[in-house]
């Protein structure tokens, strides 16, 4: 059963109105003429009853103790939601790239311009060595069905490959065994 509530939503989530209206959810928004700064918000929330929907997690943190119903979204988990749907959806990036890297001998490489990186560093965390390098794991441990180790154990990926980048590339090494 879905409760309806009436809701706030602050401005960088104001995408999500016509989905949570879907369930059923009375929706407010946060916009006028100009963004309202997070006191007015709070204010806002608390006089109307509002449930507030918002990112930021200080306001959060004080709406709480304010006694507001809030939900604090964490954009960092759906950016990573929004890379696994890419990832399950649009696989030829990685999988072109680390296909080439695995034909190759110990200590050759591969470059991969940064532009064609577009899609999986849009909204993640890091550079793109970084992203590169999350992406090359993903693809390594659903290719060769090997598990993430425990923390603090060198994983399979840092084993055999370094990642680096040299202008407008990302240099990823198949590493001599």
């Amino acid at each position: 059963m879905i409760v309806q509530m009436r809701v706030l939503l602050d401005v960088p989530l104001e995408g999500l109105r016509e989905y949570l209206e879907l369930y059923g959810h009375e929706i407010h928004t946060a916009t006028g003429e100009k963004v309202i700064p997070d006191d007015q918000l709070l204010k806002c929330a608390l006089e109307n009853g509002f449930t507030l929907v918002i990112e930021d997690k200080k306001a959060s943190r004080i709406a709480k103790g304010m006694g507001i119903r809030v939900v604090k979204v964490d954009m960092g988990l759906i950016a990573e939601g929004v890379q696994r749907e890419l990832n399950n959806k649009y696989p030829g990036i990685v999988e072109t790239f680390a296909d080439e890297l695995f034909s190759k001998k110990n200590g050759e490489s591969i470059s991969i311009p940064i532009g064609v990186l577009g899609s999986l560093l849009e909204g993640q965390k890091g550079g793109p060595v970084d992203v590169t390098r999350r992406a090359f794991g993903a693809y390594i441990e659903k290719r060769f069905k090997v598990k993430k180790p425990h923390t603090g154990t060198p994983s399979i990926m840092n084993k055999l490959l370094e990642f680096r980048t040299e202008g407008d590339y990302v240099i990823v090494i198949k590493k001599s065994q």
